[in-house]
């Protein structure tokens, strides 16, 4: 992953000092998930979760970050079939 004047970046192991706006958002943008942010950027999950949350909030069009990838889309109509509105 590289910063925004083109050199490659490395895992932090902590957040020592306020990450400025632009640097956020182009980690942000430029990660594949929350889980790779959070390795090059060294913040904690809830931090990065919350500012991204506020940035948005103030009208920047970050795009939606996810965990590891791995998520599983949900079957609606099986969920649906257990719930007491189709008995």
């Amino acid at each position: 992953m590289k910063d925004r004047e083109g050199n490659y970046l490395s895992p932090k192991k902590s957040h020592t000092q306020r990450m400025r706006a632009m640097d956020f958002v182009h980690l942000w943008e430029s990660s594949e998930s929350l889980d790779e942010f959070i390795r090059y950027s060294g913040m904690k999950k809830s931090t990065a979760i919350s500012r991204a949350s506020l940035y948005r909030k103030r009208g920047i069009n970050l795009k939606r970050q996810t965990g590891k990838g791995n998520r599983r889309t949900l079957d609606i109509e099986l969920l649906n079939s257990m719930t007491k509105g189709n008995q």
